[in-house]
């Protein structure tokens, strides 16, 4: 197969703190049946067949290649990080242990939508192989894929054409940062809730709102009372899905961008939630207008644009190395969305995606198991917001289980040692 350069994404193959795996972690309500999982990777892959892929680097850019190997399936205590040159520097390992199953990828082959539709087909095959059950495909991606396959697209490879369009952003340095509040801490944190989606749901529609504004409108409520007199901004980023606007749908290709809303503190009040998650969720819905998604796109591939002269993996590098870091966001809220499945999803329990730490919180959110399933990550501790996040949804008639805050390790990619660009 011919496989194209990697345009969108490629900054992860040039930025040092980029080698790291992320974790998407899934819980079933029993033990798994070892040899059932292996049967249903090997179908997964068949569907996905990325899963099995590595890169070569040829002129300072990287190219996607067949790995010609089987997926990486292992147990928990003697997995090798995905990238590693034994397991033919595949870019994903599959693990599991008792009833966790973990798929470790780098984030230069693909995004969260991607992981998701993975675990996703990977779940179905399970289940169906488990069952002996002819398990619903409705948005399950289950087909094999063939050499013109559209989950193959680049999305960034033509530039798309854009009218005039809303891409004003407040660019005020001085937001609500949780580092001026704290001394410094290092230690990646992580720290997990749990809220039921039925009752999450019913106060999401009463207000007449999405469940990333109603989180954002929560998040910055408990900021406030954390943090009364800090009457800054507080700026939530919120990653958004550029595939429809683009034209490829299906692409496993990293495809996201980032949009922020920022939340006047002062005008913060439990009287007004409704009001607030009317502004809010039409802010947001302006800014996923097709017009600004293709423009948000456009920025991404003008930058890109700056690397296309530059000869050789050592100046790329340096280039991306040069650049000064963005100011921390306050928070981050990826909202995964609901896990597709049939009647077999009541079996999954918990879902969790683990990325790197930030100065802010990161917000990982899943919706699986009859719960919202809420990963909170920072650097150092978030143990005094998830007690305030709990008062305030408790408040408000939700209920929520909260965890222990963990200390956690995302494991280095070796992938460039692999391939002969680092000694």
């Amino acid at each position: 197969m011919n496989l194209t350069r990697i345009i969108s994404g490629e900054m992860y193959y040039y930025i040092d703190g980029a080698y790291v795996g992320m974790r998407m972690e899934i819980s079933l309500d029993h033990v798994i049946d070892a040899d059932v999982l292996s049967r249903a990777l090997n179908e997964t892959v068949r569907v996905h067949p990325y899963l099995t892929w590595t890169v070569r680097e040829e002129d300072g850019y990287f190219y996607f290649c067949e790995s010609d190997r089987p997926a990486v399936l292992y147990t928990k205590d003697n997995a090798p990080a995905p990238g590693t040159a034994d397991i033919g520097k595949q870019l994903v390992v599959f693990t599991y242990y008792d009833n966790k199953l973990c798929m470790e990828f780098f984030h230069g082959l693909m995004d969260g939508v991607a992981s998701k539709r993975v675990m996703e087909t990977l779940l179905y095959f399970y289940f169906s192989i488990r069952d002996g059950i002819d398990y619903k495909k409705d948005g399950i991606y289950s087909e094999i894929a063939d050499e013109d396959a559209k989950i193959y697209a680049e999305p960034f490879e033509t530039r798309p054409d854009a009218e005039s369009a809303n891409t004003d952003e407040n660019t005020d340095p001085d937001i609500f940062r949780f580092s001026d509040h704290e001394t410094c801490d290092n230690r990646s944190m992580i720290q997990r809730i749990k809220i039921p989606s039925d009752r999450f749901m019913d106060f999401v529609h009463t207000n007449n709102t999405s469940p990333s504004v109603m989180f954002s409108v929560l998040i910055c409520h408990a900021i406030r009372k954390l943090y009364p007199d800090d009457r800054r901004a507080i700026k939530v980023n919120i990653p958004v899905n550029l595939r429809d606007a683009l034209g490829c749908t299906d692409t496993f290709r990293n495809a996201t961008g980032d949009t922020a809303l920022y939340f006047d503190t002062a005008q913060l009040n439990e009287a007004r939630i409704e009001e607030e998650c009317r502004i809010f969720r039409m802010r947001l819905k302006d800014k996923l207008k097709t017009d600004n998604l293709k423009n948000m796109a456009l920025k991404q591939m003008d930058f890109l644009s700056l690397t296309a002269s530059m000869k050789g993996y050592k100046e790329k590098h340096d280039f991306y190395d040069s650049l000064p870091l963005p100011a921390s966001d306050s928070v981050f809220i990826s909202y995964i969305g609901k896990q597709n499945g049939d009647s077999y999803i009541r079996h999954v329990t918990d879902c969790a995606l683990i990325s790197g730490a930030r100065d802010g919180i990161v917000f990982n959110i899943t919706d699986c198991g009859g719960y919202f399933n809420i990963t909170m990550i920072k650097k150092g501790s978030i143990e005094a917001f998830a007690k305030e996040f709990a008062k305030i949804t408790l408040d408000l008639g939700i209920p929520s289980q909260v965890y222990d805050e963990e200390e956690f390790s995302l494991r280095y990619v070796p992938l460039r040692e692999s391939i002969g660009l680092e000694e």
